[in-house]
């Protein structure tokens, strides 16, 4: 494997597709129930997770089982499972655990920040997109091997 290309397909994806994708997940308020009361109601929580279902299925990833979990009265949740390949058979598990609710809206923003509006600065290939739920969304499986690695949330 060359990682020069490899760099340059991972910064590329970043760039043409995450950042877009992060801007707008940005601008929905989708709020945990702890502060909002009616988010099944508001409907945000259920538009995310469909969004980020679609991008992992999008991904064509072999072996792939994905499904929305939905129980009555519960958040919905996104459901994995990629068996392993290789040499690694079945013996190796790995757990990824994220959620793509958000805090509520709070004071302290740096001037021309907000809860609910994405700012993308620097520009490719080190596009920094800030938004403190970025923080608690990047950790979802669907987006974590290039969330984690290079974006910067304020």
């Amino acid at each position: 494997m060359n990682l020069a290309d490899l760099k340059h397909f991972t910064d590329r994806r970043w760039d043409e597709d995450l950042v877009p994708r992060l801007v707008e997940y940005v601008k929905v308020p989708a709020k945990s129930p702890g502060f909002d009361a009616s988010w099944a109601a508001h409907g945000h929580l259920q538009a995310v997770v469909k969004e980020a279902h679609a991008w992992a299925a999008a991904q064509k990833i072999k072996g792939l089982n994905l499904e929305i979990v939905a129980l009555e009265g519960k958040t919905p949740c996104i459901f994995f499972d990629v068996p392993a390949t290789g040499t690694f058979g079945n013996a190796k598990t790995v757990l990824f655990y994220g959620h793509l609710d958000k805090q509520p809206e709070m004071v302290g923003w740096r001037e021309g920040l907000g809860p609910w509006k994405p700012v993308v600065e620097d520009g490719p290939p080190t596009s920094t997109c800030w938004r403190r739920a970025l923080a608690m969304w990047r950790s979802s499986p669907a987006w974590t091997p290039a969330a984690a690695t290079t974006s910067s949330c304020g």
